[in-house]
């Protein structure tokens, strides 16, 4: 596992990146997770799941929900997926608040 953080504040505005990268055999797995604090029209934390550089997943903490982007991952993971994946976010969005 491979983890970056990057931070930058830009005049009252504080945001933190996160790069999250796996890679099995000719596969990769990737996430992206953001936070920001300011004065700003963006939701604080967001997610992007990412496999062979295509999004599969994202979530926000304006809608705190985990949501399909493709239509493989809609048709091969159940509501109980999405369940965790929402609840693995809404604890990293407790993280990273700043």
């Amino acid at each position: 596992t491979k983890a970056t953080v990057l931070l930058l504040a830009l005049s009252g505005l504080y945001v933190e990146i996160m790069f999250v990268s796996l890679s099995a055999g000719t596969h990769s797995l990737r996430y992206f997770y953001t936070g920001v604090s300011g004065d700003i029209d963006f939701p604080e934390f967001t997610s992007v799941g990412m496999v062979d550089d295509e999004q599969f997943d994202y979530f926000d903490s304006n809608t705190m929900k985990a949501v399909p982007k493709t239509e493989w991952i809609r048709q091969n993971e159940g509501a109980d997926y999405w369940d965790t994946q929402t609840q693995n976010c809404i604890g990293k969005t407790a993280h990273a608040s700043v």
